[in-house]
């Protein structure tokens, strides 16, 4: 009769819950020190990213508004990272092929306000003209690795500009 009864209530036990008496969870709550990391824009300062927004496509001033010297401004915010010498790459692809791959050192500066963490500015996501982000669906991923060796990685979905920028004058 013992044994049975611990077979019955063994998997009920095992269940856990919130009830008297129940055994408490085996999951352990996230590391509230993982390194975390959000993508924005911004050339320099950060602001937040929608998912599907536009992204502007700056035209660098010796193209004369087309042929190379064209890019994205990305930016990003951290977390629990150590904000000198963090080491970004940012790769941005349209589903078939990398438009921009780029990596870069940066030194992050605190958080503007109410934000949590650290922002960095101005990774400047160069593509081989604007004919290969026009009106496309891009993602953008960014990796983060700090100098204690905390890594982050986010991915964004955009989109590339309606047209082609043009210089004015």
């Amino acid at each position: 009769m013992r044994r049975c009864l611990l077979l019955f209530l063994g998997p009920v036990l095992a269940c856990g819950g919130t009830e008297p008496g129940a055994l408490p969870s085996t999951q352990s709550p996230a590391d509230a020190s993982a390194a975390t990391v959000e993508i924005g824009k911004g050339a320099e300062a950060f602001s937040p990213l929608a998912d599907d927004e536009r992204l502007e496509l700056v035209m660098a001033p010796q193209t004369g508004g087309f042929g190379i010297g064209q890019h994205f401004d990305i930016a990003l915010r951290a977390t629990n990272v150590a904000p000198k010498d963090v080491v970004v790459h940012v790769t941005i692809d349209d589903g078939t092929d990398v438009v921009s791959d780029v990596t870069t050192t940066l030194n992050l500066a605190e958080a503007p306000g109410e934000q949590e963490g650290f922002v960095g500015a101005g990774v400047r996501a160069n593509v081989d003209g604007c004919f290969v982000v026009v009106d496309r669906a891009l993602t953008i991923r960014i990796d983060v690795t700090d100098t204690d060796q905390k890594t982050a990685s986010a991915t964004k979905s955009v989109r590339g500009p309606e047209a082609c920028p043009r210089n004015a004058g």
